[in-house]
């Protein structure tokens, strides 16, 4: 499968750059924008417990190659860009089922162009990686359906979208927009790991009666399919209405209010719900920052959750300062307080930074999740060419509504060590702990160990 994979990614990149590229070559070399990227970085690691089971641990030897290969194209109205890469590896388990070759392939492409007034936007992406490293790096956001899970697996995601911005200072103008996003798993043994595909289509008008006021008018429609347990088939529609009031030069206001209706079809049966959903932000600018008062109800499925928080944001003398607090309920969950911190100081040789942050949402289960993530990060210069750095997470998972949610906690740290040894040659030493500590069930750790080293460039033919 990867090996077919990579020949279509390479075969389609080659086709696109081959059609494309040349109507915007003249204009990039005129501009100077025409840019080609690449890396690659060569590494070994060790794993004591590869797939973070508390049963069966499998011990991992890897041997890697991380390549990547790329294109940009600019001029003062456009910008095209293509992306192509994976890894190639040789892996020894104790279990004996390796995957060698060339593994983890991804691609991106995007291309937007500018106008008088109006901007067009294209990209799409695609990504396959092992779920383990997905669920910890979490590059969604949402990515977990429960709580943090141990898995072994691939997981691939396809997104693909394009945006259209007319009148964009015009008295009327307006917005068109279509987005998909696929999750496809492959050798998983987790019921909560599973196939699903969302299409969203969203139109907007503005209209602008003068420069500090904006009224919109929106209609939303986003269809959610999963090949889980239920066989979940859902259509969530809003429209509403919105405005944006600069009310003097530091308040200004922004709200939105609408109408929803979900229609859920499960192989259980078929769920109607309908509510007014709102939201709203009240900013005052100061002088070193911003305080906001944000609010918002969000209709689902199974319940109505309504939220209200005072927001602060802060230059700090070497650093910066964000927090926030917000109480949170819904007709059938709990109440909660939510709060996030965002911190960074910059000392005379590195920095140092923390980060808090709350959820309370509904997952794709349409189930009352409260997400907990706290991070702890210093790096420090230990000479012109050197540095070290050192990072500490964990997430946590609490179930908020009816009890359906399993609840879990994970923990990683690591150590890495970074050193340049050229213009364009480094390497790295590191270390990374990871814990998994579902509520039910035995705990599960993990310890590698890892070195690479690799390059970068960047050329302008």
């Amino acid at each position: 499968m990867a090996g077919g994979w990579s020949r279509t990614v390479a075969a389609g990149a080659t086709c696109v750059a081959a059609i494309i590229v040349p109507e915007h070559w003249a204009g990039a070399q005129d501009a100077g924008g025409l840019q080609v990227t690449g890396s690659v970085r060569f590494g070994a690691e060790y794993d004591d417990n590869s797939n973070l089971s508390a049963t069966n641990e499998d011990s991992q030897f890897l041997l890697y190659s991380d390549v990547s290969l790329g294109l940009v194209s600019e001029t003062p109205t456009s910008r095209f860009a293509i992306n192509v890469g994976g890894r190639i590896q040789y892996e020894d388990l104790d279990t004996g089922f390796e995957e060698n070759g060339f593994v983890n392939p991804n691609g991106s492409l995007s291309y937007s162009l500018e106008g008088a007034d109006s901007r067009l936007e294209l990209s799409a992406s695609i990504r396959e990686a092992d779920v383990l490293d997905e669920l910890f790096l979490d590059t969604d956001g949402d990515l977990l359906n429960d709580a943090v899970i141990s898995s072994v697996g691939t997981i691939q995601t396809t997104r693909y979208g394009v945006e259209l911005e007319f009148g964009q200072t015009a008295p009327i103008g307006g917005a068109l927009s279509y987005s998909r996003r696929e999750r496809d798993y492959s050798n998983t043994v987790s019921p909560d790991l599973f196939d699903t595909e969302t299409d969203t289509v969203r139109a907007t008008i503005n209209f602008r009666p003068r420069q500090t006021l904006t009224f919109r008018t929106f209609v939303e429609q986003t269809h959610y399919e999963a090949d889980d347990v239920e066989q979940t088939d859902r259509t969530t529609t809003s429209f509403g209405i919105g405005t944006t009031y600069e009310i003097d030069p530091i308040l200004t206001f922004d709200g939105e209010v609408s109408f929803r209706e979900v229609d859920e079809t499960t192989i259980l049966g078929r769920t109607e719900t309908d509510g007014v959903g709102l939201s709203f932000t009240l900013t005052r600018e100061m002088p070193n920052g911003s305080i906001a008062l944000f609010g918002d109800r969000n209709v689902t499925t199974d319940t109505t959750r309504t939220q209200l928080g005072v927001r602060r944001e802060m230059e700090l003398p070497r650093g910066s300062l964000g927090y926030s607090l917000a109480v949170s309920d819904s007709d059938t969950g709990d109440l909660v307080l939510l709060g996030t911190i965002d911190y960074l100081h910059e000392t005379p040789n590195g920095e140092f930074t923390v980060a808090l942050n709350q959820t309370a949402v509904a997952n794709d289960d349409d189930e009352e999740v409260l997400r907990t993530s706290f991070d702890l990060g210093y790096s420090h210069e230990l000479t012109p060419v050197s540095n070290i750095g050192v990072s500490f997470g964990l997430d946590r998972t609490d179930d908020i509504g009816n009890g359906a949610v399993t609840e879990g906690t994970s923990a990683r740290l690591s150590v890495v060590y970074s050193q340049q040894l050229t213009e364009d040659w480094d390497w790295q030493l590191g270390y990374e702990g990871r814990r998994n500590s579902p509520e039910t069930g035995a705990d599960a750790t993990s310890n590698r160990i890892f070195a690479t080293i690799g390059r970068s460039f960047s050329i302008r033919p």
